[in-house]
């Protein structure tokens, strides 16, 4: 995984992996919606094939770019793209954070939630350990 600047200022991020990779013609099936490349759908591979086609939408909505590139046996790299005027500007020292960090109170309730609308019984939480 990859994150920095480009040239005109706005931010990037890649994700490479070396996976068995994508044909380069099927790129545009997969990057449709419900599209599936011929290697997931010979190994059985879960999923929609809604994946791609949303992160392409999002980043289109934003003004942003989304790259993906691909070689047969070797893997993929997803490219998510943000122009200049959707970059967050970082707060001046002394400011706050912009994303605190949970408290470790905040913590046990969000676990005890997610638990409950799993459906699990609730449990009290031991021995959890927060560190900032």
């Amino acid at each position: 995984m990859k994150v920095g600047w480009t040239a005109g200022g706005g931010q990037y991020l890649s994700i490479r992996d070396n996976g068995p990779g994508i044909p380069e013609e099927e790129i545009p099936i997969v990057l449709s919606a419900f599209g599936q490349g011929s290697i997931a759908i010979k190994s059985a591979e879960q999923g929609t094939g809604l994946g791609l086609p949303i992160v392409q939408a999002i980043l289109a909505k934003h003004g942003g770019q989304f790259i993906l590139r691909s070689k047969l046996r070797e893997g993929t790299e997803a490219i998510a793209i943000l122009p200049p005027r959707r970059v967050l500007q970082s707060l001046p020292p002394g400011r706050g954070r912009p994303f605190p960090h949970p408290t470790a109170k905040e913590l046990c309730l969000i676990i005890c939630m997610r638990r409950r609308v799993a459906g699990q019984p609730r449990k009290r939480a031991r021995n959890i350990t927060y560190s900032a």
